[in-house]
């Protein structure tokens, strides 16, 4: 199915027009929805003890002390709501510990290692232009005052819009794709299961599945919030989000972007 994705997207990305461009992504995170309800089928119809159980894997995030971890952690968290998975995050953010099906977790690192490679390519671009020295940012302790923002600022901002961006689209592709399936399903008389009941026992299974890990998790994630707020970043984050696409030359475990500082 991977490979699928990889090669539809590898035509796509030669296409001519940025109409198409802008599509990329969206067409993934939709095969893959679909690919995942159909496996989700499946198993409904396989006695249980032989059904594929959900199982958790360790993404690793990046070195304890990086600056914007937690930035990158929203990023795979957002991949991982559109695909069925659930998450806790190590306290220094360095880690996430991931619960799903095998191919969604797949298909999340895939996504992963393809999109937080073109985040900080964007994010070079942005720090080339120039433009984030110009805007004056608060600080955050009193007194107030403006001062020019750093490049810490304007990245950490950058990179916290891009992740909110990419959840939101991604979670609309999969919608998207869930609505269409349940909709062509509505009429049809075949006696195989209903979408809606194999997406609400895929959900039960991976809560039960996940129930461990949640029950020793500590305290609460707060999401990667930079402190200062910079308008250009936020800006130019969302925009590189909106041009993302997800690269058939990107291996599952393909090396991550460097994020510089």
């Amino acid at each position: 199915m991977l490979e699928k994705i990889a090669k539809l997207l590898n035509q796509a990305e030669n296409s001519a027009t940025e109409a198409e461009s802008a599509a990329f992504m969206e067409k993934a995170q939709q095969l893959a929805t679909t690919y995942s309800v159909d496996l989700a089928k499946a198993r409904h119809v396989t006695k249980s003890k032989e059904r594929t159980l959900p199982e958790q894997r360790t993404v690793v995030i990046g070195e304890r002390g990086t600056k914007g971890l937690r930035t990158l952690v929203d990023l795979y968290l957002g991949i991982a709501a559109a695909n069925d998975i659930t998450c806790t995050i190590a306290s220094t953010a360095t880690r996430v510990y991931a619960v799903g099906f095998a191919e969604d977790l797949d298909v999340a690192e895939a996504l992963y290692a393809s999109l937080v490679t073109q985040m900080a390519k964007a994010a070079e671009d942005f720090k080339r232009n120039g433009d984030w020295k110009k805007e004056m940012v608060y600080t955050n302790s009193w007194p107030y005052r403006e001062k020019p923002q750093s490049w810490l600022t304007a990245r950490l901002n950058f990179q916290e819009a891009f992740a909110t961006r990419i959840r939101q689209r991604l979670y609309g592709a999969k919608v998207e794709a869930e609505t269409a399936i349940i909709k062509a399903e509505a009429a049809a008389v075949d006696g195989a299961p209903g979408a809606s009941l194999v997406l609400v026992e895929k959900e039960d299974a991976v809560r039960e599945a996940a129930a461990p890990m949640l029950a020793r998790a500590r305290g609460s994630y707060r999401g990667g919030t930079s402190g200062a707020q910079s308008r250009s970043g936020r800006i130019a984050g969302r925009s590189a989000a909106d041009k993302a696409r997800l690269s058939g030359s990107t291996p599952i475990g393909g090396a991550r972007g460097a994020i510089s500082a």
